[in-house]
């Protein structure tokens, strides 16, 4: 029997992409389960999709992604009626059992992996499928980042911008893909006027220096509660902020007048159908 703790890792965290309510002993729907420190640890991995998907955390990492394994945790919820316990064994990518340790121990065969994970709560992953219909309607004649496979191709984009109230505003930007982080300096080689960029998933916003000037976003800025201001190694601001910190900018960026609001979204379902 081999037993594998969880190790600091380096990667991203990554969304889960289905959600799994086990029975005790035979559920058969795919496994889609994130596992979280419980308060005062450091936050640990999120499994994406079925077990045997390549691990990406910030957190907690293993040598592989295992098809079958049982994990010990310190609390298993599944949110099944008398479901729960400090364990779960998986098989095939595929949930077999949730219960006590100590009887999943005695039921697994000794060849199956064991992780031990003691101070961490396991739970369903959750997928809430929503729109930003107004936003993305608007974004239609703002700049347009979906699709960029690169920074650069972004960066052109953003040259081309037009100016809407003083402001150059895209959306639909995504860097999981590009060698190179999205960074203030590369939308300032292109435009000096404040530059404003909403990540492809409304997470994130990519701004030049004269936006974070605009915004007062400095080195002694603080992150503010549940957002962070990304720094380079001397504490500079890079342009990039996450969740919440953007919250910090969106109330300097310009209204969009009422006489567009309208037009801009009765022009969009059909191309919203299409998409």
């Amino acid at each position: 029997m081999s037993t594998t703790r969880g190790r600091p890792g380096n990667g991203l965290v990554t969304p889960l992409q289905r959600s799994a309510l086990p029975d005790v002993d035979n559920f058969t729907s795919p496994l889609g389960f994130s596992v979280r420190w419980l308060p005062g640890d450091a936050p640990v991995e999120v499994w994406r999709g079925n077990i045997s998907s390549r691990f990406l955390s910030s957190g907690v990492s293993f040598e592989e992604s295992p098809a079958n394994g049982l994990l010990r945790a310190r609390r298993v919820i599944t949110l099944a009626p008398g479901s729960e316990g400090d364990a779960i064994w998986w098989h095939a990518g595929r949930v077999r059992a949730v219960g006590r340790a100590g009887d999943l121990e005695r039921r697994v065969p000794s060849r199956v992996p064991r992780f031990e994970l003691p101070n961490s709560v396991v739970t369903p992953g959750f997928v809430d499928g929503h729109t930003h219909f107004l936003q993305w309607a608007l974004g239609r004649s703002r700049v347009k980042l979906g699709g960029a496979a690169t920074r650069d191709e972004a960066v052109r984009r953003v040259a081309e911008g037009v100016l809407e109230q003083g402001w150059i505003i895209g959306q639909g930007w995504d860097a999981n893909g590009w060698t190179e982080a999205p960074e203030r300096r590369a939308l300032d080689a292109v435009q000096s006027e404040p530059v404003y960029l909403d990540s492809l998933d409304v997470h994130a916003a990519w701004l030049n220096t004269a936006a974070l000037a605009k915004a007062g976003i400095g080195r002694e800025t603080p992150d503010p509660y549940g957002g962070v201001i990304v720094r380079d190694p001397s504490g500079e601001p890079t342009g990039l902020l996450l969740e919440r910190a953007v919250e910090l900018v969106t109330p300097h960026l310009p209204i969009p007048p009422a006489d567009r609001l309208l037009p801009s979204v009765l022009a969009s379902p059909e191309e919203a159908d299409r998409t």
